[in-house]
């Protein structure tokens, strides 16, 4: 299976367009006169590259600059049918091939494409019409489609089509939640959001427990970035924030003193203790805080203040504070406050507390909780994490954002490399399709917050990581957008769609990069030239200054120029980097200001100096 071609009729700021994504098919979708409609033309390449190796198919970057349209192309490629049908002026369609002449045909607005397929249903000849969004099965003839049923209908017999759709930043109306799925409306489909900033904290221990233990060797004869066992660990912190001037507003844990135990009568609290009452405490304070935001009445949080004071320590410090927060959840539901969500609160810290209570004490502080990670997965671990992610990326969060976890130590580009591949990897291994034949992965700019060496490594990191992924599906196409050249360098040509946005109309339009040379292993600097990538290779304020240089010594006469603009031109020539640069503007300063000669005659008198000490030194022999 592979995703073939989108032709866009009109969505957002993309008219007429057509987009290739194959590397065996080429696809027009033109108007034929002798057949009096427009024609969906398949014709199979004769030769077809194998660059990328077995698994991966195929690699087709989308790159523009902001405002250009490749979102707009991946919100087609990637949005469920549920957000398709919320696009009620869009006119589209998308093509894949399955096998030999077996192709399906998704869009809206199936007047685009209906001339070209044969005894689909219509209103005269079945119930079950073509409505929009469309999807069905078409089989290749001779200059015509066949109908071979709709998609919704097609159980296994065919490879579903599966696609992730991986991004920071999803467009209003996409779910927030990057670790949850939802069903696709077809039987066919299977659209799966990703967004790494919300896959939660689980599959990143999963990635990295999963490359350190299941594959180690492999990653190691790679270089591969996630061989890092022993040299990462997670942090679980308390992240509970309240007013000072609350908690002297209660002097109620100071008066009850349960952080200092007197060793002749009670024993001493260990770390684990130590750091859950910490926690409690603090939880505590942010509660009747926000209680007394809510309520604003003095009187009230009063009669609240005196309450707790009266409740009794049974002498189990964890108990006690429990008990003080019910009194203040009680008094939440006096406020009229749903009752059901008071106990979802209770129960969350609950939960909580029963998870940490099965982590081994060695990884506890006072104030944080360190846990390394290595080859192989804690169950301990994992359900702390993954009661976390559900609870906290839930739409209401019964934690209030209670817990902070971090994995360090970690460069921001290593970091962002960790969320997209254990976002990837918890996509893969969800396994929607029993088969796990195919899938296509949508990346909307990936590396947009990496360091440039990071970018620079992006696509070979992809690479290995699917290749190496036990279990994983047999093959993949990728589609990514970017700004990053460094990406480009990595791909043919052929591989690359280019598009900007037109200044006068606003639409989206396909150009040729001006460089027609193949952009496979370019040099970087070559295609930071493009104007496709930037105006210019160096700094703005840098090339003002060079320009300024420039209409000085071309506008000025040597008499014109001043003694400060002669020194303002030299000290600037002096701090260029570049050596060409440099020498061709040396070389206009010194023939402006009269130096040129004096430079050149210097020369001569040094030459002949050096003529005459050789002679001299030829006589003495």
């Amino acid at each position: 299976m592979e995703l073939v071609y989108l032709w866009v009729e009109e969505f957002r700021n993309i008219k007429q367009v057509g987009f290739s994504f194959s590397s065996k098919f080429k696809v027009e979708f033109k108007f034929n006169e002798k057949l009096g409609y427009t024609q969906i033309c398949i014709e199979e390449f004769q030769e077809q590259r194998k660059l990328f190796g077995d698994k991966i198919n195929n690699v087709t970057t989308i790159i523009g600059k902001n405002g250009s349209g490749k979102t707009n192309i991946l919100d087609l490629l990637g949005l469920r049918m549920n957000e398709r049908k919320q696009l009620s002026d869009a006119k589209y369609f998308i093509i894949y091939h399955h096998e030999d002449n077996l192709f399906s045909i998704e869009g809206s607005n199936f007047d685009l494409v209906a001339s070209n397929i044969e005894e689909y249903p219509n209103k005269e000849e079945s119930i079950d019409i073509v409505t929009n969004p469309f999807s069905m099965l078409i089989e290749k003839g001779n200059n015509i489609f066949r109908y071979a049923g709709f998609l919704q209908f097609k159980e296994s017999q065919y490879n579903k089509i599966n696609v992730f759709n991986l991004r920071n930043i999803f467009r209003q109306g996409y779910p927030r939640q990057g670790f949850k799925m939802e069903s696709d409306y077809s039987n066919f489909f299977q659209r799966i959001y990703l967004n790494p900033l919300f896959i939660g904290s689980y599959a990143k221990y999963r990635l990295i427990t999963y490359f350190n233990g299941v594959i180690p060797n492999k990653t190691r004869e790679q270089g591969f970035v996630f061989n890092l066992d022993g040299t990462v660990s997670i942090k679980v912190i308390p992240d509970v924030h309240y007013l000072s001037l609350h908690e002297v507003k209660l002097k109620l844990i100071h008066k009850r003193n349960i952080f200092k135990r007197k060793t002749n009568d009670q024993p001493p609290i260990n770390i684990k203790e130590r750091f859950i009452l910490e926690f409690l405490k603090k939880y505590f304070h942010y509660s009747f805080e926000s209680y007394m935001e809510v309520v604003k009445d003095s009187g009230k949080t009063k009669k609240l203040q005196s309450e707790l004071e009266n409740i009794e320590n049974p002498g189990k410090d964890r108990i006690y504070l429990l008990n003080l927060l019910k009194i203040i959840y009680s008094h939440f539901e006096k406020e009229k406050l749903d009752y059901a969500d008071m106990e979802n609160y209770m129960n969350a810290l609950n939960k909580l507390l029963t998870y940490i209570d099965r982590l081994p004490a060695k990884y506890f502080s006072e104030n944080k909780i360190t846990i390394p990670v290595g080859k192989e997965e804690e169950e301990a671990v994992s359900d702390l994490l993954k009661f976390i992610d559900d609870t906290s990326l839930d739409e209401v969060d019964y934690l209030n954002n209670a817990i902070k976890i971090s994995i360090e130590p970690m460069s921001s580009g290593e970091e962002a490399l960790i969320d997209i591949f254990s976002a990837m990897l918890f996509g893969i291994e969800q396994k929607r399709n029993s088969k796990n034949e195919k899938a296509i992965i949508l990346m909307d700019e990936p590396d947009v917050f990496m360091h440039p060496e990071w970018s620079r490594v992006f696509l070979s990191e992809v690479f290995n990581f699917l290749r190496i992924i036990e279990d994983g599906y047999h093959s993949y196409q990728l589609v990514v957008t970017t700004h990053s050249p460094f990406i480009v360098s990595d791909l043919p040509k052929d591989n690359i769609i280019t598009i900007e946005k037109n200044l006068d109309n606003g639409l989206c339009e396909i150009v040729q990069l001006n460089n027609q040379e193949q952009t496979f292993a370019s040099n970087i600097h070559s295609l930071l030239s493009n104007k496709f990538f930037m105006n210019s290779t160096m700094g703005e304020f840098a090339r003002g200054k060079i320009d300024h240089v420039i209409k000085t010594l071309n506008n000025k006469s040597n008499s014109e120029l001043t003694v400060e603009e002669k020194k303002q031109a030299k000290e600037i020539i002096d701090i260029v980097g570049e050596p060409l640069l440099k020498n061709k503007l040396n070389e206009m300063y010194l023939l402006k200001t009269g130096e040129y000669k004096k430079k050149i005659l210097k020369e001569q008198i040094e030459s002949l100096n050096q003529e005459l000490r050789m002679l001299e030194l030829d006589e003495d022999d």
